[in-house]
């Protein structure tokens, strides 16, 4: 009989509540699949690496083997980085098979869409109001202009569904801009000083769009803090990473189906 393996491939994190929440992430999968052989990992920083978890799947005997990135955009990492290292350790006689990163999964803009209209509730603007609250998302930032276009997609997309469910005479977002941390333009403090420098702007919201807690969230977090020290006026609100929701196990089971 064949069986198939599952090697769910993060990206790594030097910060333990991350690592945490990828495996409770990864137990949740291992609930729902219970006719995968499923194996979790990291491409970097910390353990379990993926030949361990290779390893860990041709010890229960799987007869191929499915290849997920815990990914939210498809760049280096999925594009090279983790069928390298698949390469290294794949045998003829065990096919492999890849899925796609998450990017803009149903389920997940979903989960995207929630976050940030949880965000704006929490700022109580009155009903009926004129809207004065801006949306930034920023991204982890990558050098593959199609991962840049795809966060760019994603924040259109939060934008204009968020206004839309919003009940009629509510107050949405005025605005939507995108950001990057890093190795894309534009960085977060330009972006945000710019939003916060706009004399229709009141409140803004930062959405970080990351999967698990760690150090760029925090980096994020201090970049925001920064800003709004130059700008006391304004309130802004820094949004958390998605964690392991069950909307994102949803998302991974989407793209396996896949």
């Amino acid at each position: 009989m064949s069986k198939t393996g599952l090697l769910l491939v993060g990206h790594g994190t030097r910060n333990d509540q991350g690592a945490e929440q990828f495996q409770v992430l990864t137990a949740v999968l291992k609930k729902q699949l219970p006719h995968f052989v499923v194996a979790g990992c990291f491409l970097e920083l910390r353990p379990p690496t993926m030949e361990q978890a290779w390893q860990t799947l041709i010890e229960a005997g799987v007869t191929e083997v499915a290849v997920q990135p815990l990914l939210l955009f498809s760049a280096g990492h999925a594009k090279q980085d983790i069928p390298d290292a698949v390469d290294k350790l794949a045998t003829p006689d065990i096919p492999v098979r890849y899925g796609r990163p998450l990017s803009r999964e149903r389920n997940l803009v979903t989960l995207v869409c929630r976050t940030a209209a949880n965000l704006l509730a929490e700022l109580s603007p009155p009903q009926g109001s004129v809207s004065r609250t801006a949306l930034v998302m920023v991204g982890r930032g990558s050098f593959d202009p199609c991962a840049q276009a795809d966060m760019r997609l994603l924040a259109e997309t939060v934008w204009r569904t968020v206004n839309e469910q919003l009940p009629s005479g509510s107050a949405g977002f005025l605005s939507v801009d995108t950001a990057f941390y890093a190795m894309a333009q534009p960085r977060l403090p330009e972006v945000l000083r710019e939003v916060c420098s706009r004399g229709n702007v009141q409140d803004v919201i930062v959405q970080p769009h990351l999967l698990f807690a760690g150090q760029l969230h925090y980096a994020i977090e201090a970049q925001v803090q920064e800003v709004a020290d130059q700008f006391p006026s304004k309130r802004i609100l820094v949004g958390q990473p998605l964690g392991p929701d069950p909307l994102i196990a949803a998302s991974v089971c989407n793209r396996i189906q896949e």
